[in-house]
């Protein structure tokens, strides 16, 4: 039995020997000239990441030094809602862009939105939450 054993362990051994592979200059030079060719230039791909981040951290429209967006602020008393007409809906876009407040036991009853009215948008802060002070901007920028 032993011996069977044997054979079996000095089989696998033999069928499982180590792999060896020979990697020339050749193949280094071919691999990387591969790899070159379908990887970007990295300072172009620099270039437009920096591009693109501060495109990105601009309002809308706001790109090369154009400027055609509306700020909005409302800050109602506590116990009134207050809403402004903002732009048309046909030329322009809008949405709520900050809201805010406070309640003496954490913020409680408070509303903030920007919404279609007709054929112009609707901006609305507040609601009656007796002593709490909220506050709400909106940003509006050409389509």
């Amino acid at each position: 039995m032993k011996t069977i054993k044997l054979l079996i362990l000095m089989s696998l051994l033999a069928l499982s020997g180590i792999a060896t592979a020979k990697v020339t200059m050749e193949d280094v030079n071919r691999d990387t000239e591969a790899l070159n060719a379908n990887v970007p230039d990295q300072a172009a791909l620099q270039a437009k990441l920096e591009s693109d981040w501060i495109n990105f951290n601009n309002p809308p429209n706001e790109i090369g030094n154009k400027s055609s967006y509306v700020t909005y602020s409302l800050h109602p008393n506590s116990d009134t809602v207050k809403t402004k007409t903002l732009k048309p809906t046909s030329t322009y876009i809008c949405a709520l862009s900050k809201a805010g407040g406070y309640y003496r036991r954490g913020l409680k009853g408070f509303e903030a939105k920007v919404t279609e009215s007709g054929s112009n948008w609707l901006f609305s802060v507040g609601k009656d939450c007796g002593g709490c002070d909220n506050w709400a901007s909106a940003v509006c920028w050409t389509k």
